[in-house]
This record gives structure tokens, sequence and C-alpha cells, in this order.
């Protein structure tokens, strides 16, 4: 039986498929879907009641912030990102702060997710940072380019790491990444770091 490849919009392999198995998409707002994936060629698929090229699944998805998964992950590792923001209307003095001057003061309560993205395992943090500050970004009219103090939050195998975007390079957020797993804090500033 052959299987389905999944790839990124760069053609980066993200996992395989077995012809007739499901996938679950979930959009950025949280929405869940369970559809079933048909192999037609190596590089078409029904999946659902539309027939895709791969390419296009993978721009399609990428273009409205939806991430997916198989159904029944095995031995497939899979990935995705999330970048988080500091929610519209909120007045924090940290907001575009490096982590210095930020780093007893971040709380997952003031982000909000605003795109979330399939993660090949070739691509780094710099990879996303660099696609999310070109001019073809996706949700460019919807989100402000990825800039210092924003979050990006990768997902494997159900483990999640949190990466603070500083003015060089990224650090790590041991207790952000935690607190995204519980349930909120009674204080708000229980999530620091």
């Amino acid at each position: 039986m052959p299987d389905i490849r999944f790839i990124d919009y760069r053609y980066r392999d993200l996992f395989k498929l077995p012809d007739g198995e499901n996938i679950v998409i979930t959009t950025i707002d949280g929405a869940k879907k369970l559809l079933q994936c048909c192999y037609l060629d190596e590089m078409h698929a029904k999946i659902g009641n539309n027939i895709y090229h791969i390419a296009q699944f993978a721009e399609f998805t990428r273009e409205n912030g939806i991430i997916y998964r198989p159904e029944n992950p095995k031995q497939e590792e899979y990935a995705i990102y999330e970048i988080r923001q500091i929610k519209d209307g909120l007045t924090i003095e940290y907001k575009f702060a490096d982590y210095e001057r930020a780093k007893n003061k971040i709380n997952p309560l003031h982000y909000a997710r605003v795109y979330a993205g399939m993660l090949a395992k070739s691509r780094t943090l710099e990879d996303i940072f660099y696609e999310h500050n070109q001019e073809s970004r996706p949700f460019r009219f919807k989100i402000h380019s990825l800039s210092t103090s924003d979050i990006i939050v990768v997902t494997k195998k159900d483990n999640k790491t949190a990466y603070y975007v500083d003015n060089l390079g990224f650090k790590e957020l041991p207790r952000f990444a935690k607190a995204l797993t519980e349930k909120p804090p009674k204080q708000k500033n229980d999530y620091q770091r």
C-alpha cells in the first residue's frame, strides 16, 4: 500500500501517512477536524473531500495557520510551531524588550497564539524568524512580523519548548512551556521566565 507524503511549503518532508488513514487538522482558533486521506499518485492525494497536489496542501495550510498530524501517530515524528505575541490592546512594559529587561516579567497570560505551522525536521528557529519577517509571510495583514518579545513554541511528540525572541537569538523559557500544559495561575506573576 503506498504512503501519502506530507511536505511543507518548501518541499521539506514532514511525515508519511498510509493510504486510507486520517489526519487531524487544527485551525488557528483551535477547531479540530478529522479528514481521511487517499493516495492518488506520488504527488496527489484526496484529503477529506478535496484533491490536492501535495505542495498545494502545504501552501493552503501555511497560509491559513492550519496544523495537522496523523490521527494515530506511530513512529512518525511530526512537529509544529506556534507564534505567540503580546495580546492586542495590552500595554505591557516589556513589549519589544530584550530578554534581560523582560525576563522577570514574562507571563503566558499576556500572550495570544497568533499563528501555527508545520515544522520540518531540518528547520531551525532562525528559519522561522526569517520566514515570518518576509513580505510574503503568512498572516502578514493580521499580525506583526516576528519581533523581540514574541515567543515561538515548538511541539514535538507532545513536548513543548518555548523560546523568547531576543535581540540576537532566542532564550529558552521552560516555565512558559510548562505553563501551557497546566491550569492558569492563581496570581498573575506565577509564570515568570
